[in-house]
């Protein structure tokens, strides 16, 4: 098995690298339709935060000490970090309260809990998440969740 600092070297090669947690995952919707045939490497990866399904069929991630799972997305071309911006309502731009996430760098580990390093992700404000009526997800994968709870 690859070590962390290999990893983590694999990942430097690319210009981008964003963490994903729900429908941008490999195999999730969106990630067929936005990211598939554009991300040449994808890693299993874990942050630190707290992690909720909202009523609008996706996920949020807040600060917390819980350990998230999803991916991290590593690839060259910036039209598709545009495209991942925009599905997630978030424009550098644009004053923060006015994003739906905000983009930042966050601690990233492998699945053995080795640190990557501190790569993009995508984060909700607690108040948006309480307002969407969120819903706690323990296990920390929104992928299990939503096979668990059978989404519509």
């Amino acid at each position: 098995m690859p070590s962390s600092s290999s990893k983590a070297e694999e990942l430097k090669a690319f210009r981008f690298q964003v963490f994903v947690y729900g429908t941008l995952r490999p195999g999730g919707y969106y990630y067929r339709r936005i990211c598939e045939g554009r991300v040449p490497l994808s890693l299993p990866a874990l942050v630190r935060g707290k992690l909720f399904h909202l009523k609008l069929g996706y996920p949020a991630l807040c600060d917390g000490s819980d350990w998230v799972r999803g991916d991290v997305l590593a690839f060259n071309d910036p039209a598709l970090m545009q495209d991942i911006d925009n599905l997630e309502g978030y424009d550098p731009d644009r004053a923060s309260e006015s994003n739906e996430y905000l983009r930042k760098d966050s601690p990233t580990f492998d699945l053995d809990r080795r640190l990557l390093g501190k790569i993009p992700a995508y984060w909700m404000q607690r108040e948006r998440i309480q307002t969407e009526d969120g819903q706690y997800v323990a296990t920390g994968d929104w992928h299990l969740w939503t096979n668990s709870h059978r989404l519509s």
